[in-house]
């Protein structure tokens, strides 16, 4: 899972095609800071794209900005400062052509998203796909308005309501770099090669990922150019006739068979009858800084983002509550115990339309201004897990009904002039709130650039199992404090992948792509 941004002044057009934009994957962000639109995504990819402003279609400030003229060597995540526009996918392939769907084509921010999403399915098809999950934040800062839209995958049996209808770009155009990549090849990235290592027993003997193996039966190393055709076939049909192909038309037997002949339950009414929904996002204020949020409301997790900062905004943190090993150990406690907290409350979310909420448990859905693995999952009534997380009613699984997710795209706007400061997202399963939450923190509290956020290692505490995890390097010191004060240390090497864009005080738009996941970003 992974996310992406996206910064764009230029407001979005209504779309003109038939066809709704209905992407798949989960764990992407768009955001665009201090111009007129952002969007914030939750998708299996990540990805920031920003656009400020344009005085002419010929501004030679258009051509997209090179590597080489933007990464800091001194950090470990891919990362570049742009004037006018910057994406930021998983897989730099995907940042550039999301760049150029601005660029080149003048696309607006769901465009260049519809496209780098695209792109992820085959640059890290471990983690994204078309027919997979989504959630988005829209924000128009021109309006300071934004919408939330649901894009969860759902239990086969019932529709849902409404339909995203933003872009302006022909599908044919968004698809076809990506088709270029499936036909004439792409460097197959380390991420997607350290997966099917991983599940290399399990994939060998199906012929669909034959392109990961070479003639000896061993995955190709990383770097390695690989093709496909077939998946290339799929996304010419989508790119001729839109999102039906897939939900209603030339494609839908065949998946459907796919699904059915693995056992899956999936009928063609499913597809026929899926569709997003647009509704009001989480909605909470920052006091310092001065910041409207906007995040993913249920079955997103904008309110466990929520409840994190909301504890930790009591503490009044600057950077002086980091600046010695005493200050610091206790600043980490205070952030790992908002977690724990945080995660209790988790127990009781899941698809707010199957759940009879009380009165007194209404702000855990709507916020007042007063106050896993690659996904989260369904529950089987015994408690056996289709994923692994602990037993809820509120996430058991039904008809129609979407499955709990840590996804928590968000933008942070000032509160005053409406301006985007930051927007940041994650993928990794149940650490993709605590991940966000932890930039967050570091950029707006800690006067860390969010390149350094993103770098620093990570820590994450999720109530059950009883245990903190702190990823490899983390600082020894403060390591040896928390387990002082009681914390069970487990160490990881990972899990969690963040895209972000933070605005500077320059008036321009720095973003990263994670390290852990490889990329780099892309933008003019």
């Amino acid at each position: 899972v992974a996310n992406h941004t996206l910064y764009h002044d230029v407001p979005l057009a209504q779309s003109s095609n038939k066809n709704p934009v209905r992407t798949g994957n989960r764990g992407i962000i768009v955001a665009i800071l201090g111009g007129a639109v952002v969007i914030a995504i939750g998708l299996a990819i990540g990805l920031a794209i920003g656009l400020r402003s344009r005085d002419s279609e010929d501004d030679p400030a258009c051509t997209p900005t090179t590597e080489a003229e933007v990464q800091a060597p001194q950090y470990k995540s891919g990362n570049g400062k742009y004037r006018f526009a910057t994406v930021v996918a998983d897989a730099t392939q995907c940042s550039r052509i999301g760049t150029e769907v601005m660029a080149r084509h003048y696309g607006n921010v769901v465009d260049a998203t519809v496209a780098t999403v695209i792109c992820d399915g085959v640059m890290n098809a471990h983690s994204a796909g078309i027919g997979g999950g989504a959630f988005f934040i829209y924000y128009n800062r021109k309006n300071r308005t934004a919408i939330a839209v649901d894009a969860r995958e759902t239990a086969p049996g019932q529709a849902t309501q409404d339909m995203f209808h933003f872009g302006r770009v022909p599908w044919a155009d968004l698809i076809q770099p990506t088709i270029d990549l499936c036909v004439n090849g792409a460097e197959l990235t380390a991420a997607q090669q350290r997966a099917a290592v991983q599940r290399k027993d399990d994939i060998i003997n199906n012929t669909e990922f034959s392109f990961l193996f070479d003639d000896n039966g061993e995955v190709k190393p990383a770097g390695s150019i690989i093709h496909r055709p077939k998946l290339g076939e799929v996304l010419k049909a989508i790119a001729a006739d839109g999102a039906d192909a897939f939900y209603d038309g030339c494609l839908t037997d065949d998946i459907v068979a796919d699904i059915q002949d693995a056992d899956g339950i999936i009928t063609r009414d499913d597809l026929v009858n899926y569709q997003v929904e647009v509704t009001d996002p989480v909605t909470f204020e920052m006091t310092s800084p001065p910041l409207t949020v906007y995040s993913m409301p249920p079955p997103g997790s904008g309110v466990v983002l929520e409840y994190i900062l909301n504890i930790l905004s009591g503490y009044n943190f600057t950077p002086a509550s980091v600046a010695t090993p005493t200050d610091s150990i206790l600043t980490h406690h205070r952030i790992v115990e908002a977690m724990k907290f945080a995660y209790a409350k988790r127990t009781e979310l899941g698809d707010a339309r199957f759940l009879n909420i009380s009165e007194h448990r209404q702000y855990l859905f709507r916020v007042q201004s007063e106050r896993n693995s690659y996904r989260d999952c369904f529950q089987q009534r015994d408690g056996r897990l289709l994923h692994p997380w602990h037993p809820s009613e509120a996430n058991f699984i039904q008809p129609g009904k979407r499955p709990l997710s840590s996804m928590t795209p968000a933008v942070f706007v000032d509160r005053d002039t409406g301006d985007v400061k930051l927007v940041a997202g994650a993928a990794g399963g149940t650490k993709i709130t605590t991940a966000t939450a932890k930039v967050a923190i570091d950029t707006l509290w800690f006067n860390k650039t969010v390149v350094e956020a993103v770098d620093a290692p990570r820590m994450h505490h999720q109530l059950l199992p009883p245990e903190l995890q702190l990823e490899d390097g983390f600082p020894e010191n403060i390591r040896k404090g928390l387990e002082d004060k009681g914390h069970v240390i487990t160490k990881t090497t990972g899990g969690s992948v963040v895209t972000a864009i933070q605005q500077t005080a320059d008036d321009m738009l720095l973003s990263v792509s994670d390290f852990r996941k490889g990329g780099h970003p892309d933008g003019f």
